[in-house]
C-alpha cells in the first residue's frame, strides 16, 4: 500500500525529480558526477578494446 501511494504521489509531490532541478543536493550531485565519470572511463576502455584488438 506504501508503495502504490508513493508512486502515485510521485508526480506531484516528489521534491527531487532526477533530471529537471537545476541545483541538486550534494550527495546526489557527487553521485552524478562520479557515475558520469564512471561511465566515461568505461567507454573509453570499450572504445580502446574495440580499436586495438
Amino acid at each position: 500500500m506504501t508503495a502504490k501511494k508513493q508512486h502515485a504521489s510521485r508526480t506531484s509531490q516528489q521534491p527531487n525529480p532526477p533530471a529537471i532541478i537545476p541545483n541538486p543536493p550534494q550527495a546526489s550531485r557527487w553521485q552524478l558526477i562520479l557515475s558520469s565519470f564512471f561511465l566515461t572511463v568505461w567507454l573509453i576502455f570499450l572504445a580502446w578494446m574495440a580499436f586495438f584488438s
